[in-house]
């Protein structure tokens, strides 16, 4: 049978299962990574001391050891660190209505309705641009591919914007309506990003998007040079060949751009 822990070992579990709590939250729901400091503050310590004293008594009655009461308390507390039960009001509003907690019942799974795959695609996309834009900040692709880094960022941005608008609508400082349409707007923004994001890969992965860019910028000046010089009667033919040149280009230059990618293996 366990000892009776000291309040230096009490706190070390206590600390530990609530950043184990909090990683594990995180994980499902990536758009709180940058907030660990937020959840801390809507976490009810008294709450979790009294949690942490229920398994310890469950542990005595029981007649666990040291090492089986750790293991016990350890695996228990750490879920019920982020929960309806640990949370103040605001946190229950704001976190568990942003995050998927409460959200992935049997019926959920089953039917997810659209804020459920809004604040999953959400998750999705949150967690693979942080890595992208990671890997562009390992070297300088930052500066060499300005574009990808431009989408990446904008979709990141989100990650503070999503929980701030919940933070803002709990607060009552907007109406509902507002709140629907904004929320509406981030996930519009969720699936359209990674569009472009996937676009600017293309671009620099296909030489010819590039390609298709500066021939049709040069078509587009032949032409404006050929309505700049027939408008003045100067150049007779040559301008009128100028022009029909510079249409050509532009044809090409969006044949080229919007073709799409061809299989480079074949079964």
């Amino acid at each position: 049978m366990a000892k009776k822990m000291g309040k230096k070992q009490t706190g070390k579990i206590l600390n530990n299962s609530l950043k184990t709590g909090i990683e594990n939250f995180v994980k499902k729901n990536p758009q709180f990574a940058n907030s660990q400091e937020y959840l801390l503050k809507h976490i009810d310590k008294n709450k979790l001391q009294d949690k942490y004293n229920e398994l310890y008594q469950e542990a005595l009655q029981e007649k666990m050891n040291k090492k089986e009461l750790k293991n016990h308390i350890y695996s228990n507390l750490p879920e019920y660190v982020i929960s309806k039960e640990s949370l103040d009001d605001k946190g229950k509003e704001i976190i568990l209505k942003s995050g998927l907690e409460e959200k992935t019942g049997f019926f959920n799974r089953l039917f997810p309705g659209p804020k459920i795959r809004g604040e999953k695609e959400l998750n999705n996309a949150v967690e693979a641009f942080r890595d992208l834009y990671s890997l562009l900040k390992s070297g300088d692709y930052s500066k060499r591919m300005p574009e990808l880094t431009e989408s990446i960022s904008s979709l990141r941005n989100l990650e503070v914007l999503n929980p701030a608008l919940d933070i803002v609508r709990a607060y009552g400082l907007m109406d509902d309506k507002r709140y629907r349409f904004l929320k509406k707007e981030i996930y519009k923004t969720v699936r359209e990003e990674p569009k472009k994001v996937i676009r600017s890969i293309e671009r620099y992965i296909v030489p010819e998007k590039a390609a298709a860019l500066i021939i049709g910028g040069i078509g587009l000046v032949l032409i404006f040079l050929n309505l700049n010089i027939t408008g003045s009667v100067i150049g007779g033919n040559s301008a009128i060949t100028w022009g029909i040149g510079g249409i050509f280009m532009v044809i090409l230059a969006l044949l080229l751009f919007f073709r799409p990618l061809k299989k480079s293996f074949k079964k």
